[in-house]
């Protein structure tokens, strides 16, 4: 005879498991869809309550919260919860970390169980208790290098204990919400640094507005009384020169002179402001043609000078045209000058190939300078030489220092 009984229990038992099996595959797709939406929103406080909800239908719960920790304060405060009465939960908004049920979570980093809390009497279940939670379970929120950032914990009303797979369930829960909670700290700190960089720029870009707006000023107030000085200097010179002793006319020429070297100052301090503000227009440039052009206006200036010149023709790069020839131009003209007390003075332009890179050069053998003053050599109006051996304005090598940087060099 068949025994009915053996079939009823084998049919039970694949019923039982079959149900796990879809429990498993319900929970699954609920963690791989809310953990794909938790990595692609940029607010991922909106879906933790949905995600939540979703839980405590799979775990029969009724309640659930989500702490996390203030840093400043150093204190829990309550980021989200279900199934506690509203006037509760302005009572339990903020806890402070490592107190009652938080202690050994705060100072151990693992999760906390209680089952038949009703059974239990102690004050770390009281409040639990209080909310009719038979069952409880809370796990630490951490981050990357294991810090707890806070707490996500379900609780039962109905059961009095939960399955290992409802913990399991709930750890990779725990997981998805705490990468999700460290991705949108990040996001928010790289936020803040780039309001923080943006706020600064403007802070720059009006601080270099003024700066241009003043040396305007400057240069627009100083030209006037120059050129009065430079003009009425001519005057007396040309139409009072009879009236005046030797000593009475060179000391006209200094006043001139000085006129002069003051306007060309002030030319070079607009040259100066000009490289730094005024926007780069980058293209291929031949170094070759300027150079050769600037070497030509040298000579046709200087025509009883003889310097020997080697100019490299092969030199390409991309850059600002006006800028590099601004830059040619003071460092060609200083081998010009320096060189002046030369008989066979010497001017080298090219390119090599030095750590890999490409090192354009202007050499000379003039008159050099002591290399312990190398790092002062492109200050503003520093000079290594009296103006009485080597004419200039002390701005040439900065106006240089200031394009080549900007070019990345």
């Amino acid at each position: 005879m068949y025994d009915i009984s053996e079939h009823k229990r084998i049919e039970g038992e694949l019923k039982t498991a079959l149900n796990k099996l879809e429990k498993k595959a319900a929970r699954f797709e609920l963690l791989a869809h809310t953990a794909g939406e938790l990595l692609r929103t940029a607010e991922p406080q909106k879906l933790l309550e949905t995600l939540c909800k979703g839980i405590m239908e799979h775990l029969d719960c009724q309640v659930f919260f989500n702490y996390l920790l203030d840093n400043i304060s150093g204190k829990l405060y309550l980021n989200g919860c279900a199934g506690i009465p509203q006037n509760e939960i302005e009572k339990i908004k903020w806890l402070d970390f490592g107190v009652a049920i938080y202690r050994c979570l705060a100072r151990q980093e693992y999760k906390i169980v209680f089952e038949n809390i009703n059974e239990i009497h102690d004050s770390g279940t009281e409040l639990l208790r209080s909310y009719g939670i038979k069952a409880y379970a809370c796990y630490p929120l951490l981050s990357d290098e294991g810090n707890v950032i806070g707490t996500l914990s379900f609780g039962s009303k109905i059961k009095g204990w939960f399955e290992d797979d409802d913990l399991s369930f709930i750890k990779e829960a725990t997981d998805h919400v705490a990468i999700a909670m460290v991705r949108m700290e990040r996001l928010l700190e790289l936020q803040k640094s780039q309001a923080q960089l943006q706020q600064r720029a403007n802070e720059l870009a009006e601080v270099k507005k003024e700066l241009e707006t003043f040396t305007n000023s400057v240069v627009h107030d100083l030209r006037a009384p120059i050129r009065s000085m430079i003009g009425f200097s001519d005057i007396l010179i040309e139409d009072y020169s009879d009236k005046l002793d030797t000593e009475g006319i060179n000391h006209l020429n200094r006043i001139r002179n000085a006129g002069v070297k003051m306007n060309e100052l002030v030319d070079n301090i607009i040259v100066l402001s000009n490289t730094t503000h005024q926007e780069m227009v980058r293209q291929n440039v031949n170094l070759y043609e300027i150079t050769q052009t600037i070497v030509d206006e040298l000579r046709s200036t200087d025509s009883q000078r003889e310097v020997n010149i080697d100019l490299m023709k092969e030199m390409y790069v991309t850059g600002d045209l006006r800028l590099l020839k601004i830059a040619l131009t003071n460092l060609i003209k200083n081998s010009w000058i320096y060189t002046k007390r030369k008989s066979n003075a010497y001017i080298s332009i090219g390119v090599m190939e030095q750590d890999r890179q490409r090192v354009f050069y202007v050499k000379d053998n003039g008159a050099g300078f002591d290399m312990k003053n190398a790092e002062s050599l492109f200050e503003p109006l520093k000079r290594f030489h009296a103006e009485s051996e080597f004419p200039g304005t002390g701005i040439g090598l900065t106006i240089v220092d200031r394009i080549i940087k900007r070019h990345g060099g």
